[in-house]
């Protein structure tokens, strides 16, 4: 099924929005929905809206299934399936949903972010058949650079910036670095802190990430600024701010 179907994926890839509404001859009407994009470590989600708007009950079969890819297109391995039948009775709706958690990807991380739905509906007795397909591609974060504990931080309690980034590229990165600069309430003298790490060469699809300890040392907001630079990229900046209140 997963070969025929590229001409359908096709047509929807061209649409603008995230969800495709067919109306069937039977009075059936099906709203496929999915989310284009999400961020790494999310959980992707699709829906199938049913709408019996004939006169009389219709039963429909429904079967979703997702399906991990890498970038070039090629098969990984199903995520997960969902089979269920319906009878709507007329003038009702129903929602099939298939939910993938981080736990069902995970093994799939580094190599690939993006995953495929195909959803097909059977309208039994009406002899009527709809497929659909839909592309959700994971992102990293918009910003790079997190900060644990989630502030507020207490006075002299120790705080770590970590810099978390995926490489987005088919191709690897070269001369990767990556610099943290924390302002000097973040520190035990009063002084401004800068980190910097040489990475080197990242993979496609692999993390790079990095992390440091700070101390909050004055009470007040402070920043934490993140940089990462490579060969093949346009600088990639994070920041995040810190509360440090009295004890």
């Amino acid at each position: 099924m997963k070969t025929r179907l590229i001409g359908c994926l096709l047509f929807l890839c061209a649409l603008t929005g995230q969800a495709q509404t067919t109306n069937l001859p039977s009075g059936i009407g099906i709203t496929f929905s999915w989310t284009n994009s999400i961020s790494v470590g999310s959980s992707l989600s699709w829906q199938v809206y049913l709408t019996n708007s004939a006169s009389s009950s219709l039963t429909c079969r429904v079967t979703m299934d997702a399906n991990a890819l890498t970038y070039n297109g090629q098969f990984l391995g199903d995520v997960e399936t969902v089979f269920a039948t319906n009878t709507l009775l007329s003038g009702t709706t129903t929602n099939i949903s298939l939910t993938v958690t981080p736990s069902a990807y995970t093994n799939w991380t580094s190599k690939t972010r993006t995953f495929e739905l195909s959803a097909y509906v059977n309208v039994q007795g009406a002899d009527e058949h709809w497929i659909g397909i839909g592309r959700t591609v994971m992102t990293t974060s918009t910003n790079i650079l997190s900060v644990s504990p989630t502030p507020p931080i207490q006075q002299n309690h120790s705080l770590t910036g970590t810099v978390s980034y995926l490489n987005p590229l088919s191709a690897s990165l070269h001369n990767v670095t990556v610099t943290m600069t924390a302002d000097e309430g973040l520190s035990t003298n009063s002084t401004i802190t800068e980190s910097t790490w040489n990475v080197g060469t990242v993979t496609s699809n692999a993390w790079i990430t990095v992390s440091t300890n700070y101390t909050a040392g004055q009470v007040g907001t402070h920043n934490i600024s993140a940089l990462i630079k490579a060969d093949e990229l346009d600088e990639i900046d994070g920041n995040a701010e810190v509360e440090v209140v009295t004890p």
